[in-house]
């Protein structure tokens, strides 16, 4: 119907607006890297290099995020040991809010979104 085309153009809009704002989120903090999903509303960021370099593990960065309210899935469930799974298929205001809380914990200079 035109009211579902309707519906799924808007959300098609909000998730590619949402997979460009935390591609240019975890891609501008050194050490993370992530690539753009193809096919699904899920990104796994690599935090391999950043953790290395900042002496964490994987868990301790997930618990510092959790702390923050922000859940992730730990990637080691699905064989990426160093990544983890966020879901984008939300408002844009609250992948925003999320990425915003991860700059303090992730970086020192600030983050625009």
């Amino acid at each position: 119907s035109q009211e579902g085309r309707k519906w799924m153009e808007e959300l098609k809009r909000t998730i590619e607006k949402n997979i460009d704002l935390a591609y240019d989120f975890f891609n501008s903090i050194d050490g993370v890297h992530m690539y753009r999903p193809q096919g699904t509303y899920i990104v796994s960021p690599d935090f391999s290099q950043w953790c290395e370099k900042h002496g964490k593990t994987l868990s301790q960065l997930a618990e510092s995020a959790i702390s923050l309210g922000v859940m992730w899935r730990d990637g080691r469930y699905y064989n990426m040991p160093q990544c983890t799974r966020m879901c984008l298929s939300q408002p844009i205001s609250l992948v925003q809010e999320a990425l915003t809380r991860l700059q303090g914990l992730l970086c020192r200079r600030r983050w625009q979104s």
